[in-house]
């Protein structure tokens, strides 16, 4: 009868607890790895931002910063509401440098959570920058939150 006991006692000492960190740790991968891609790809939005002016009007902040260039070295941020901001035409863009008047060539610069879209004169003083943003509260899509205009 003791052995029967002693031989019981060490099968039940020597089984182990099942671990579930490592069922824990796929499920946090993969809940981190959805939210990625259900993340708004930049160059899909502004696609759709450039063409659709209902569109473009719904990823405009409700206040938008405006930043200018008033001289050489003074600054005005001014402030509108988004029914103030007209329809922003970035279709051609792509060939603006071609044009004979008011040329510029455009740079997209992406990085996690903002983006600047810019406007480079080419010999004259076109110089803009459009400060894209994801927002959080909104399943983090692409929204312009301001737009800085050093032209002169």
């Amino acid at each position: 009868m003791k052995k029967i006991f002693f031989f019981s006692a060490i099968l039940l000492l020597s089984c182990k607890k099942k671990d579930n960190s490592n069922q824990k740790l796929i499920k946090t991968e993969t809940s981190t790895i959805q939210q990625e891609l259900s993340k708004e790809v930049f160059k899909t939005f502004f696609l759709k931002f450039s063409n659709d002016s209902v569109f473009q009007k719904t990823r405009i902040k409700d206040t938008i910063t405006f930043h200018s260039l008033i001289d050489t070295d003074k600054f005005e941020i001014t402030k509108y509401l988004k029914d103030d901001i007209s329809f922003m035409d970035f279709r051609k863009d792509s060939i603006a440098y071609k044009k004979e008047y008011d040329k510029y060539r455009t740079e997209i610069d992406i990085s996690k959570d903002s983006t600047n879209y810019s406007l480079y004169g080419i010999d004259n003083g076109i110089l803009t920058h459009y400060v894209f943003k994801r927002n959080e509260n909104e399943n983090d899509n692409w929204y312009l939150n301001a737009i800085h205009d050093y032209s002169y």
